[in-house]
């Protein structure tokens, strides 16, 4: 349980819900929050190393793709992908809270909130409720939020932060950059993915899981899958 939580696969041998208790439930997210950092982290200390130890020419190449200087500013760089990762949850979070609070004691509410909002951030795949979250596919609001956790997190934090500046400078009035190379690619490939994941999983589970359900709730349950 420590290694997949650590390594984010959203592999279980029990139920986390059920089988720890609530300091072991912590443990368990704390190891998630702790994974889910370093894969998005790696990224800028790969950066740092290959800055050091390449070429010129190699270097100016790194420094355009990751959109950020690779010899400088790490400590910034590092401590706006711990504030980015907790505005996310906390965001995450609050919209979770908005269902929860009315189906679970308060304080259970909110763990359940911060849990469930950590664990889509990082990909982990963990889960405090036996079912998982089968009991709102066809709610809205706990979809909506799972998958803008999933989908924001997968991205990384070098495009998350491209797409902010991006959005400061239209706000401000000023010329906004162009996205590198690395953030198109990543924001078109995810994009082509995740529309040719839906349609070919609703295709071919129409007559199989998805049969007999409202079509709304049948494209949430196809959007979570994918």
């Amino acid at each position: 349980t420590s290694t997949s939580a650590v390594c984010v696969t959203g592999l279980t041998v029990v139920d986390t819900g059920t089988r720890f208790s609530p300091f072991g439930q912590a443990v368990v997210l704390a190891l998630i929050q702790v994974g889910g950092l370093g894969l998005m982290t790696f990224a800028v200390f790969v950066g740092v190393v290959l800055g050091r130890k390449v070429a010129f020419t190699d270097r100016m190449v790194i420094q355009d793709s990751m959109h950020h200087t690779p010899m400088a500013g790490v400590r910034r760089l590092v401590r706006y992908v711990l504030a980015f990762t907790l505005a996310v949850e906390a965001a995450g979070a609050a919209l979770l809270w908005v269902r929860f609070r009315g189906q679970f004691p308060a304080g259970e509410a909110v763990w359940q909130s911060v849990f469930h909002s950590v664990s889509a951030f990082c990909n982990a795949g963990f889960a405090l409720l036996p079912d998982n979250l089968v009991r709102y596919r066809g709610d809205p609001l706990v979809n909506l939020a799972i998958t803008g956790l999933i989908v924001v997190g997968g991205l990384g934090f070098l495009v998350n932060i491209e797409l902010l500046d991006l959005v400061r400078a239209r706000l401000r009035g000023g010329r906004a950059k162009h996205l590198t190379l690395h953030a198109r690619l990543a924001l078109v490939v995810s994009a082509a993915l995740l529309a040719v994941g839906t349609a070919g999983f609703f295709l071919l589970e129409r007559d199989n899981v998805l049969r007999g359900l409202p079509l709304g709730e049948g494209l949430e349950l196809v959007a979570d899958a994918v």
